[in-house]
């Protein structure tokens, strides 16, 4: 499944000014490029904090034009570096919960009213709050048209807007957090008699 673009980092999180090729690359074999780039000082620190902020080996291998399984390999040929990799790929599960309960806190919470004009009117979409826009699932728009033929011609239009489902998101904010407990009501219909009685049958028979 394709990861959802807004769960992907802007490559500014993990400096692409530090994680930039070197000058004229050109001029290098993919070896000794590949070599540049992986011995560059810090370089391992800035590849794991990209990567705990969300980020992916594979954007970091375009971004430098090589290979990813040789970026991959580089990192668990050494210990350190793989304890490191995975380390950052553990807080990047922490990241990416933290996102998604943003998203939903988003869904369940936003107030619709932050979604229109003082006079009513629905906002541009570059005016939307953030909660607004990732609230919102879409916006549907009517065109009204008045007379026929060549007098045809539109006289306005409807815009609809559609909400993620609240109430799914605060179930799934509930049971994140085991807001919702499940009670389960047990009805007994034999009675006391009868059970002690079985019971004393029970002993005799054995």
């Amino acid at each position: 499944m394709d990861t959802p673009a807004a769960l992907l980092p802007d490559l500014t999180l993990a400096g692409p000014a530090e994680l930039a090729l070197p000058a004229a690359p050109e001029l290098l074999s993919y070896t000794d490029r590949l070599n540049s780039i992986l011995n560059k000082t810090g370089f391992i620190d800035e590849l794991c904090s990209h990567i705990a902020n969300g980020g992916d080996y594979i954007t970091v291998a375009q971004l430098h034009d090589i290979k990813y399984s040789d970026l991959y390999q580089w990192m668990i040929a050494d210990i350190s570096r793989g304890m490191a990799m995975a380390k950052a790929e553990k807080m990047r599960v922490e990241w990416v919960r933290q996102r998604v309960l943003n998203e939903l806190r988003c869904m369940a919470l936003t107030d619709l009213r932050d979604a229109f004009t003082t006079d009513g009117g629905l906002k541009k979409p570059e005016d939307w709050p953030e909660h607004i826009a990732r609230a919102l699932a879409g916006v549907e728009t009517e065109e009204i048209w008045a007379g026929r033929g060549a007098d045809r011609e539109m006289v306005g239009h409807t815009k609809k807007i559609k909400l993620h489902s609240k109430t799914e998101a605060l179930k799934l904010i509930g049971s994140e957090f085991g807001l919702f407990i499940q009670k389960h009501k047990v009805e007994v219909t034999e009675r006391l008699e009868d059970l002690v009685a079985d019971s004393y049958v029970a002993e005799v028979v054995k």
